[in-house]
């Protein structure tokens, strides 16, 4: 009698886990469509968006009474140059003398 209960009671633990993952699968989302989006009036499953950040157009000409801050863009004798330190790039030309590139990239 207790062999017929053990094997009772594997069964109904095997069918209770199959019974489980049957209806969980009943509950699974497919895709990252947002469920309630398709009540929103004119929804759609995509989008597309346009974002600008703007364009620098203009670069001035290095000029040596100018205060220079790292990230600034300078132009001289047609090269462009970044400003990497502020101690640096204001006391060094851009492009002139073998010191030049401890405050400036030639870019």
């Amino acid at each position: 009698m207790r062999k017929n209960f053990k094997k009772t009671k594997s069964k109904t633990l095997v069918l209770a886990i199959l019974s489980f993952m049957v209806l969980s699968s009943l509950f699974t989302v497919s895709g990252s469509y947002a469920y309630w989006s398709s009540n929103v009036s004119n929804a759609n499953s995509s989008a597309v968006a346009t974002v600008t950040i703007g364009e620098w157009t203009q670069v001035f000409e290095w000029d040596s009474s100018t205060t220079y801050e790292p990230g600034d863009i300078v132009e001289r004798n047609g090269t462009l140059y970044e400003a990497t330190s502020s101690f640096w790039s204001n006391i060094t030309t851009p492009g002139r003398g073998w010191f030049w590139q401890f405050g400036w990239d030639a870019l």
